[in-house]
């Protein structure tokens, strides 16, 4: 049996970069924590913490695990702040609160020291796109410290039958972006139609629909390299300049229960363009009850300004066991089960983007989904976000700054400028910069 525990909750953007900054761990919310004694290590349920959205669609999936293995398995599913809240508090301490852990590509360098080695097998490397495999170790010559499991990437989508309508095609770089945006707005918006649209609900969205931009623009947050922050260049003031632009055609997002995302209104056909989408979007989209018949989609690498190259970038999630596990072997066996490649079909049925190539080519699973051999494209060529430690609080600095000037209270100059000092004295603070 499995127990599903998940607190549903979307936080507000302030309330959560303060919460995430600081690195403390949310006390409220269900969750599922029980102290370990050797004693009744055998008969204690495997504890897995996992993202609440992937928990929920995978529940029918999740309800065969014990069947499948023999033991019980206890989820613990929380919002992605809180996740990370929450390992960053469990791992740390090497606590045995999970034994199980999805991480998002982005924290594998920051708790890579916290986990059990996790050699990979050759026949699963051997399946699995190279740029998320590569995402399985930090540094990148050092042990796997776990294994991909979903091969979620981020790309431009758009309804070709509304460009289409006013003689456009997708565009190619970010003012003809803006430029299609507006033309769709004027055209369809009294319909409630909008010409593009950016997820805001929290900094974590805030900053990946910025990213794409910034990225189209030939810069970074920091530097792969140096690790010197990006944002005080004249590219990366115009990418956010065109993101002011973006965002004030967007429609509005709510956080009150059941008002639609801004993916969702895309799903439904009610948005023309989005940077900020991944491949569990489209997947979702085969089943998304439609409110207009705005034809299919159409996925593709970012637009990008002349002489730099369009991208993609990965959302890969990754297990990985926690030092602090006293379940080791059969938190292994549950990794493995996750990526058989039978699991891994199945996760296409929840509407989720396996991290195993060979689940791309299922017949059934194409016959369902047809966008799946694009989505592997555009999967094995993305571009993963700068690898280090420090990534999830740049990010969150770099959000701080981007809601004030969304919100009006400062300019794409002002905003950028605080962000790169912020970030700049943080990397100084960790002496990873000079001061």
């Amino acid at each position: 049996m499995v127990r599903a525990t998940r607190r549903a909750v979307l936080l507000g953007a302030s309330a959560t970069v303060g919460g995430a900054v600081l690195g403390m761990a949310t006390t409220t919310g269900s969750r599922s924590m029980r102290l370990v004694r050797a004693a009744d290590e055998d008969d204690r349920p495997l504890s897995v913490a996992l993202l609440a959205s992937h928990a929920e669609q995978m529940e029918p999936l999740l309800d065969t695990v014990e069947e499948s293995l023999g033991f019980e398995v206890e989820t613990t599913a929380l919002e992605y702040a809180e996740l990370y809240s929450q390992l960053s508090l469990v791992l740390t301490q090497r606590a045995p609160t999970f034994d199980v852990v999805s991480l998002d590509d982005v924290w594998v360098p920051q708790f890579s020291t916290f986990l059990t080695p996790l050699k990979q097998t050759e026949s699963y490397l051997s399946q699995v796109p190279e740029v998320v495999s590569a995402l399985s170790s930090f540094p990148g010559e050092s042990e796997p410290c776990c294994v991909p499991w979903l091969g979620n990437a981020q790309f431009f989508v758009s309804r070709p039958e509304w460009l289409a309508r006013l003689g456009l095609e997708s565009p190619t770089d970010w003012n003809e972006t803006v430029e299609f945006a507006i033309k769709i707005g004027n055209a369809f918006g009294d319909e409630e139609l909008a010409g593009f649209a950016i997820e805001s609900l929290t900094p974590h969205q805030v900053v990946n629909s910025f990213l794409p931009i910034l990225r189209g623009f030939g810069s970074e947050l920091i530097d792969p390299q140096t690790m010197v922050p990006q944002l005080d260049t004249s590219e990366a003031i115009a990418a956010a300049e065109v993101f002011q632009a973006l965002a004030a055609l967007s429609p509005v997002e709510s956080a009150a229960t059941g008002e639609p995302t801004n993916t969702e209104r895309f799903e439904s056909g009610t948005v023309a363009m989005m940077a900020n989408f991944w491949s569990s979007g489209v997947l979702a989209s085969s089943s998304a009850e439609m409110e207009w018949e705005s034809g299919p989609i159409a996925s593709n690498a970012q637009p990008a300004q002349q002489s730099v190259p369009r991208q993609t970038m990965t959302g890969a999630w990754l297990a990985g066991i926690p030092a602090g596990s006293l379940q080791a072997a059969r938190a292994r066996e549950f990794i493995d089960w996750l990526t058989s490649t039978r699991v891994q079909i199945s996760l296409i049925g929840s509407l989720l983007p396996p991290a195993n190539s060979a689940a791309y080519a299922d017949d059934a699973s194409i016959d369902a989904q047809p966008e799946l051999p694009h989505l592997l494209e555009l999967l094995a060529g993305s571009t993963p976000r700068p690898r280090s430690p420090y990534y999830p609080q740049l990010e969150l600095l770099a959000a701080t700054e981007l809601i004030a000037m969304l919100a009006g209270e400062l300019s794409a100059e002002e905003a950028l400028r605080n962000a790169n000092l912020a970030m700049r004295a943080f990397l100084a603070r960790e002496g990873v910069l000079d001061a």
